[in-house]
């Protein structure tokens, strides 16, 4: 293993150049380039006459009728991709055919052509435009996932008044294609074919952003952030993309292609070597328990749960409830769905986290009030939205519950920022319980946990008041680390400086953890941070005992823990507690885990 580690510091030679970028998914490519790079239509700007206002205003609306069909029929494409792929762009494709539907955008076109007297394309960039503007003048400039959303509709409309063809990645007849170019849109990424494609790097996009999890989830390398790629590659330069480093070799030699090639056989042979871990109990070193869940977006997500040796669900995100739905779930919607979950966990744990909507995750029924938000990831999202609207939590509520006589079940509430609200959540929950025991429906005695996310500095800050009335946490170290930080995640100009880290992070953490073994409540944590073994030992140590995260990451933490202990694990957080440098940090960890041979993996 340590020759393994050794052969990652590959040096280049004068005959090539190196390009570093953000490593968003890890692994090793080895091919030819592919460019890709968006067409932009001819914009035609020109003065309408009154009479050619109504004539404007019915073009726009056939280009949205057009642009429905055509995320319609995208909708079916991705569907064959795999399940926690398909979920991340349905999402999207929800946000854009909800922009579609009298958004600021469409609002705004619609008052330039009949105010302003332009044709509609010219209306369009106008709005864009503004809308750009507002986003990047508003003093919270990072929360730009929405205007990015909203521009991408803005030009499908454009391309169709114009009668632009849709931009797309054109497959490649050969294999080991390394698609290169200034961006990869989610649905662009989804679509790509693993038979033809072993990874892809762009100039703009950050490690948290949908293109990223996309990438992930479909195991394919990729590097986003790549300054003046497309200036030093062109169509069919050798590469090597290495992912785990973040490194675009352009024009490597054979030697230098033969130790890449060498590399990924170990990896893989490594990887192999591993299986038997699968069914084995998670121990420390020293013999302590470490409950490793699964993270699921969809249910056809779960046999990969369990076959990857996932010992529950830990976060089941409940808004596969609602995509695609026309209409709110019904309290018999959710328990349908979720029980097919249960059911087939057979006995094993399922926490399910509440609707979490709104941020990045837009559905028709409040698509509205969401575009008129510059900061949607600020606004009303989450439990905020269901406590608006207490329908939508009763109905959740009451379909979990009746699951509850069919397996072990938990539920998560998002976005708790202070007491008032996990106190009316669980008035509510009390209710929702009486009035199903009143119905004679049966229910688990006693009822699931009620649990609450611990997801922005104000929770974790008051956590030991909202233990009291919780039955556990789960820290999202996702969007702790965003708020924390106030940074978007998937903004390339700020992505570097998002580091889940960096001390406030790790100290909040540590504070809820501390609370939580106080008032006697389970806390478990998920997030990435969960699923890089780089850092399972400093969860350890900070007293985490329960990780959920996605099921292909299960086996390398798995591992990561059989070379800890918790005593030492214990003295690596308190000596990183006390240092105030992320770089600092970053190398005392990387040092321990060297000490105690944890093979370099990923």
């Amino acid at each position: 293993m340590k020759n393994l580690v050794k052969s990652r510091n590959i040096v280049s030679s004068d005959r090539e150049i190196t390009l570093n970028g953000l490593g968003v998914s890890k692994g090793i490519a080895i091919g030819c380039a592919h460019i890709h790079i968006k067409s932009k239509p001819y914009i035609p700007e020109y003065k309408i006459s009154d009479f050619d206002i109504k004539v404007e205003i019915k073009r726009l609306e056939d280009a949205i009728i057009t642009a429905k069909k055509q995320i319609l029929a995208l909708k079916e494409q991705v569907n064959k991709t795999p399940a926690d792929a398909l979920i991340e762009v349905s999402y999207l494709l929800d946000v854009h055919k909800a922009i579609l539907h009298e958004s600021r955008l469409i609002r705004g076109v619609k008052e330039r052509i009949s105010h302003e007297r332009i044709n509609a394309e010219f209306a369009l960039k106008k709005e864009i435009q503004q809308i750009r503007k507002d986003f990047f003048d508003s003093k919270n400039l990072i929360f730009s996932n929405s205007c990015d959303e909203v521009i991408e509709v803005g030009k499908r409309l454009i391309r169709n008044l114009t009668d632009t063809p849709e931009d797309q990645i054109e497959a490649p007849h050969d294999t080991n294609k390394i698609i290169i170019g200034d961006q990869i849109s989610p649905s662009e990424a989804a679509i790509l074919n693993k038979k033809h494609i072993a990874g892809f790097a762009t100039e703009s996009g950050g490690p948290e952003g949908h293109t990223a999890i996309l990438a992930r989830s479909l195991g394919l390398p990729a590097i986003l952030g790549v300054k003046n790629l497309l200036k030093n590659i062109d169509n069919g330069t050798k590469l090597i993309l290495d992912g785990n480093l973040g490194h675009i070799i352009v024009n490597p030699s054979a030697d230098i292609i033969n130790k890449y090639k060498k590399l990924q056989k170990e990896l893989i042979k490594a990887k192999k070597k591993l299986s038997w871990l699968y069914k084995v109990p998670s121990l420390t070193k020293d013999n302590v328990r470490i409950t490793l869940q699964a993270n699921i977006e969809v249910p056809k997500e779960i046999s990969t749960a369990i076959k990857n040796g996932a010992e529950g669900i830990g976060l089941l995100r409940s808004e596969f409830c609602y995509v695609n739905n026309k209409q709110l779930p019904t309290e018999n919607d959710h328990f349908e769905q979720i029980k097919n979950i249960v059911e087939a966990m057979k006995g094993r744990p399922v926490t399910v986290r509440t609707l979490d909507c709104g941020s990045d995750k837009i559905f028709s029924f409040n698509e509205r009030k969401q575009h008129e938000s510059h900061n949607p990831a600020l606004g009303l999202r989450a439990i905020r939205l269901c406590l608006k609207n207490e329908e939508l939590l009763k109905n959740q509520f009451s379909g979990i519950l009746r699951c509850s006589v069919l397996g072990t079940i938990r539920i998560l509430i998002p976005m708790i920022t202070k007491t008032e609200e996990i106190i009316r959540v669980r008035e509510i929950y009390n209710e929702t319980i009486h009035k199903l025991k009143i119905k004679k429906i049966p229910i688990s005695n006693p009822p699931p946990p009620l649990g609450i996310m611990i997801e922005t500095p104000s929770a974790a800050l008051i956590s030991s008041s909202l233990a009291k009335h919780c039955d556990f946490m789960s820290i999202g170290t996702n969007d702790l680390t965003m708020y924390t930080l106030a940074i978007d995640r998937s903004d390339e100009q700020v992505a570097y400086l998002y580091n889940c880290l960096h001390p406030s992070v790790l100290k909040l953490i540590r504070m809820t953890v501390k609370n939580c073994h106080i008032a006697k409540i389970p806390v478990s944590i998920c997030g990435e941070i969960a699923a890089d073994p780089k850092y399972t030992a400093i969860l350890i140590g900070l007293g985490i005992r329960d990780f959920s995260m996605r099921t292909s990451s299960i086996i390398n933490v798995k591992n990561s823990i059989r070379y800890i202990d918790t005593h030492s694990a214990n003295q690596l957080a308190n000596n990183i507690l006390s240092q105030d440098s992320e770089e600092q940090i970053l190398k005392t960890i990387k040092a321990y885990n060297q000490n105690i041979n944890i093979p370099e993996l990923y």
